[in-house]
């Protein structure tokens, strides 16, 4: 930069150093030559101002730069700074806390040991160590007790339960028992206007029994349906139809049918009582619409106790098409469908159902007979396959005054007054009284000039037998 200075002060001498040397110069070369100095100096002036504007910024730039550099490291010099002191006062902390624990542990031992030294002084560490024993030996009492109260409370919940398993199998096995007499006496009895379902519909439980049931149904009301498993609904179910509710029976025990957990006899066999609950309220459609669905859902199953019910189903559903439906056709189909389906079944109570299907499908043969007696062909098909029906009923269920009766009725109304006879008089001797009376409101059904015979010779035997007993 000097040397640019030094370069243009030289050029203003320049001028001066000419005219020295050519002194010999007019004024117009003067005047142009002055002007052209002019020129140049101005020229060097204004590079002379560039150049100082450039060494300005620069030396801007180069403050700014500093500065810059200063702030950034005054700003880290700080956070340096804080995150010390944050240190600082968490190990100050840190130390304040082990101290206070620290004279905290000391001050309690001091007082323990002072609490120690005044209860020897008094005597009374022997006491505190009593007392403690003694505290030690009534919490043991307690969680003994304790725990014997929950063995008793199980053991209690255990026998409620157990008494209501007990009830409800009576009362199941009890409708079962009815549903297999209605079906058996409607044999022997008038199936129209004659009957008497009141008779039947009530079950007869022991009272140890009514009050499981009634503690159980009170157990279920006392929580929302929505909680309600299988034996809630179930107890309800058995409750309803112990008071002779049946409707609310039916409904109950179609909620237990359907509950999730349900096994299929349990799910079986509370459809089943429902839809005896609705024969019982003379709601025929209804009652075989629920046999219908137990078919349905369970007719190939092969447990035991399933096979049964649905045996069963189908001997109710053949009753009331012949007794509320007036459908003879169907009533006859229903009682094949038993022998067709478990015909060749080995089980004991499922022998003696097919044994009520021959009976029930003799004694409506035996009906149809009576009222076609003019059509003597149709009379005679009729009467023939019910007296063998009643021989294969009598081969699956032995002495059954019923079976028996109807057997001998369709012998005598073949003609074999003897053998007829003979029947009858086992069959007073097995059914007494009851059997008198049932079979003489049977002659009134469809009654036929035959009928006032096998009346005498009914009241005959009945006098002969009720005399010697």
């Amino acid at each position: 930069m000097n040397n640019k200075i030094l370069f243009a002060c030289s050029l203003l001498f320049l001028p001066f150093c000419a005219l020295a040397v050519e002194p010999s110069v007019n004024k117009a070369e003067l005047a142009a030559y002055k002007e052209l100095v002019q020129i140049k100096l101005d020229a060097a002036k204004e590079s002379i101002q560039n150049e100082q504007e450039k060494i300005l910024d620069r030396q801007d730039k180069r403050i700014d730069d500093i500065a810059s550099n200063n702030s950034t490291s005054i700003s880290t010099f700080g956070i340096l700074l804080t995150c010390f002191g944050v240190l600082l006062t968490v190990l100050l902390v840190i130390f304040s806390l082990f101290g206070w624990v620290s004279v905290k542990n000391r001050a309690r031992e001091e007082a323990q040991k002072e609490v120690q030294e005044w209860l020897e002084t008094k005597g009374l560490n022997a006491k505190v160590a009593a007392f403690e024993k003694n505290m030690q030996e009534q919490h043991e009492t307690v969680s003994l007790l304790t725990k014997r109260v929950a063995e008793l409370a199980k053991d209690a919940e255990d026998g409620i339960h157990k008494k209501y398993q007990d009830a409800t199998t009576k009362m199941q096995e009890e409708i079962n028992r009815l549903s297999e007499l209605s079906a058996n006496e409607s044999i022997l009895s008038e199936l129209t206007a004659k009957a008497k379902p009141e008779e039947v519909t009530q079950v007869q439980v022991e009272s140890a029994d009514n009050k499981t049931l009634n503690k159980m149904d009170e157990a279920a009301r006392n929580k929302p349906e929505v909680d309600y498993d299988f034996d809630d609904w179930n107890a309800r179910a058995f409750n309803a139809w112990g008071n002779n509710e049946l409707e609310n029976a039916a409904f109950f025990w179609r909620k237990a049918a359907h509950f999730t957990g349900a096994t299929n006899l349990q799910s079986v066999n509370s459809l089943f009582n429902s839809g005896v609950s609705l024969a019982r309220l003379k709601r025929a459609r209804e009652a075989i619409s629920v046999f219908d669905e137990m078919v349905s859902i369970y007719g190939q199953e092969t447990e035991v106790g399933v096979r049964e019910k649905i045996a069963l189903a189908l001997l109710n559903k053949a009753e009331l098409t012949f007794k509320e439906l007036k459908d003879i056709s169907g009533a006859l189909n229903e009682c094949d469908k038993v022998v067709s389906c478990y015909g060749n079944d080995t089980e004991e109570k499922i022998r003696i159902l097919i044994g009520h299907a021959c009976n029930i499908k003799g004694f409506i043969l035996l009906c149809r007979a009576k009222e076609n007696w003019s059509n003597e062909p149709e009379r005679l098909s009729d009467l023939n396959a019910a007296f063998n029906l009643f021989i294969q009923a009598e081969n699956e269920i032995k002495n059954n005054a019923y079976i028996l009766g109807n057997h001998s009725y369709s012998t005598f109304l073949l003609g074999k007054k003897e053998d007829a006879r003979s029947l009858m008089t086992r069959a007073l001797q097995i059914g007494g009284d009851e059997l008198h009376k049932a079979t003489l409101a049977d002659l009134d059904i469809h009654p036929l000039p035959h009928d006032a015979e096998f009346r005498t010779l009914l009241n005959e035997l009945w006098d002969e037998i009720s005399t010697v007993a």
